[in-house]
């Protein structure tokens, strides 16, 4: 496959190696598209079509159904692994469930390995999770889990299910065509609910579900970048609800624009039983190129700092905007809070002060001031957690280009980040660290492929 690639720019296609969907109901077979699914192969004028080297392919048609055995399945994208012309195993073809579960895929006759999955079919066009642009799509009307092929039957995917799977490649392509019914499963339902930075829930938020996966063939350019099944989107309208695999590891991931500037978040977890829903609150962040961690000892009175998060922005596409950063304060208790940003310039420096207050778990009175000819801005978010801690976000915007560095201190009666020094100023503020790229590892924000899984 085309390798993934996060330099230079955004994100590279890698779909040339699958085929599109073939097309579910051609003239020629009307009748196949209404009638129900024949138990011998159709004959051999209707579902073979040449191809370069003057083989022939072969239809594999594929009825899909629901866990009860019966009910047809619309808009589910069926896979087919085989073997491909250099020898290799990989993706062969897709093919999309028509209204009635039927799908029609056209395979040089071999032994395959199925996958089938609920998403919207416009996934087909993802090669990352989250993309750089929004996927605009419909969402399906029930979600199932996503099965692959076992020796006898389909079985909800694993990473297990799926070595086997394509390794010993069960299912038949006649050079007749074939015939398949594939089963759903009864998926595990993720409910994400997204905390926005003042606490409160976020809806319209596109919320992406995968299933952490290798293969021989799906290999990227850069290591950062994990490859996964992709599973579901769906959006939050208090929740989202997204199907996994009931007992497999999974991933939801959001990232998208939000009031001036991008937000992320990530939650990892393992499935539980089919059938089963949990709900999972996510905590929207700041999409920062390469954040910086900090603790801080607990112990002191009035408001006392637990942490400090930092970083430059970083864009969808997961390149550096150095025009903003954005700073994540954890702390508990009573009391004002200054926060000093100091934007050090070729020549001169100059300064945004942001102060609040904080009483019995609430913060606000938000003041914000800033030093003679600085047009910059900083937009101030409270967000209450368990315990009587709050997480205060404070997002500068306007840094100007020509900039040398940004340095941000904070302090409350009875504590500081960092401690000052009576030695020199540098020592009572931290200086947040100016990206030339911006790598996975570094950021808040996972990447996946997802194009050839």
């Amino acid at each position: 496959m085309t390798p993934l690639s996060l330099r230079p720019g955004a994100f590279v296609r890698t779909r040339a190696s699958v085929l599109r969907t073939i097309p579910l109901c051609l003239a020629t077979l009307s009748a196949a598209c209404t009638d129900p699914m024949e138990s011998t192969p159709l004959p051999v004028d209707d579902v073979a079509a040449s191809y370069g080297d003057g083989h022939r392919e072969a239809r594999l048609r594929v009825k899909v159904v629901a866990p009860d055995g019966k009910t047809a399945v619309s808009s589910v994208t069926v896979r087919a692994y085989g073997v491909r012309g250099d020898g290799t195993v990989g993706p062969m073809g897709d093919g999309i469930t028509d209204a009635k579960g039927y799908a029609s895929l056209d395979l040089p006759p071999g032994d395959y390995c199925l996958s089938a999955r609920t998403a919207p079919p416009e996934w087909l066009d993802l090669d990352i999770v989250t993309p750089p642009e929004p996927l605009t799509y419909q969402p399906v009307e029930k979600v199932y889990g996503p099965v692959v092929t076992a020796k006898y039957g389909y079985v909800p995917f694993s990473q297990d299910a799926f070595d086997r799977c394509y390794t010993k490649r069960p299912v038949r392509v006649w050079k007749y065509g074939s015939t398949e019914v594939v089963k759903m499963g009864s998926p595990f339902v993720v409910a994400p609910q997204i905390i926005d930075l003042d606490g409160e829930f976020l809806d319209g938020i596109d919320v992406y579900a995968v299933i952490p996966a290798t293969a021989p063939w799906a290999t990227t350019s850069d290591p950062e970048i994990g490859t996964a099944f992709f599973s579901m989107v769906d959006q939050t309208a208090s929740p989202a609800e997204v199907g996994v695999s009931p007992g497999a590891p999974y991933a939801i991931e959001f990232q998208q624009e939000h009031g001036g500037f991008n937000i992320t978040g990530t939650v990892k977890g393992i499935a539980g039983s089919g059938g089963g829903t949990a709900p999972l609150l996510v905590e929207a962040a700041p999409l920062m190129c390469r954040q910086t961690t900090r603790t801080f000892p607990a112990g002191n009175h009035g408001v006392d700092f637990l942490s400090a998060n930092y970083g430059y922005h970083a864009t969808l596409g997961l390149e550096p905007d150095l025009s903003t950063v954005a700073l994540q304060l954890r702390h508990k208790g009573d009391g004002f809070v200054t926060v000093t940003f100091r934007t050090d310039l070729k020549h001169g420096r100059k300064t945004t002060t942001v102060k609040y207050g904080c009483v019995k778990g609430k913060c606000g009175w938000d003041q914000v001031w800033n030093s003679g000819g600085n047009h910059q801005t900083a937009d101030v978010f409270h967000a209450r957690q368990d315990g009587g801690v709050v997480k205060t976000t404070i997002v500068l915007s306007g840094i100007p280009a020509n900039h040398r560095g940004i340095l941000f201190g904070a302090r409350s009666n009875h504590d500081a980040v960092p401690l000052p020094s009576r030695h020199d100023d540098w020592s009572s503020m931290f200086e947040v660290p100016q990206p030339d790229i911006c790598r996975i590892e570094q950021s808040n924000d996972d990447k996946w492929g997802v194009a050839d899984l």
